[in-house]
């Protein structure tokens, strides 16, 4: 056993075709691994890293695994499976321990750096309200005016509207029906049907 407080970095994986366990961590902030088999913690070894290196060689572990158990066949490649699956586990573990380190690191700096007043940030917040309220009326202000749909009844010329052509406000009523095409000026005696010219 080594002596150290073991900090695990991964959770207890098993060796498939045995009742072994391994789990990857750290002793005194070096690489570690251990060996369990149900409660009890049967091996431990720290891995010394070669130059240019931040994780331990996974055939080390597998080495020291074969070695440290008491099977005598044990599956080399069940062993390297459940390593590689650890030492990936291992690494976002690290990953995520890295990233709330730094981003506590840079929340006390801007704490301490910009520790603003009640008052000074209501100002902050008056403002950014008095830019939207402007985008909003900028927004509303821009509205399309869209052609009206011609009637079957021809009527009276509308004024013309705000943002019309020229073009549409030269059109005069049509004397043709826009659907059937027929004259519209023709006018009927209402007692007995016959057409005025």
């Amino acid at each position: 056993m080594v002596e150290g407080e073991f900090e695990p970095l991964t959770n207890q994986l098993g060796v498939s075709g045995t009742s072994y366990k391994i789990q990857l961590g750290l002793i005194n902030n070096q690489w570690a691994s251990r060996l369990v088999k149900g409660n009890n913690v049967l091996a431990s070894k720290v891995y010394e890293l070669d130059e240019g290196q931040s994780t331990p060689n996974i055939n080390y572990i597998v080495g020291w695994v074969l070695q440290a158990s008491a099977i005598p066949n044990i599956n080399p490649h069940q062993v390297m499976k459940s390593a590689q699956a650890l030492m990936n586990q291992a690494k976002q573990k690290l990953e995520k321990k890295e990233i709330k380190a730094i981003s506590s690191k840079t929340q006390e700096k801007f704490e301490t750096k910009h520790t603003t007043s009640e008052e000074e940030k209501r100002k902050i917040f008056q403002e950014r309200m008095k830019t939207r309220k402007k985008e909003k009326t900028e927004m509303a202000g821009s509205k399309r005016i869209l052609p009206e749909i011609p009637s079957a009844v021809p009527t009276m010329q509308k004024e013309p509207q705000k943002g019309q052509t020229e073009v549409a406000q030269s059109k005069r009523p049509s004397k043709y029906c826009p659907y059937c095409g027929r004259d519209l000026e023709f006018k009927y005696c209402p007692y007995c049907g016959k057409k005025l010219t």
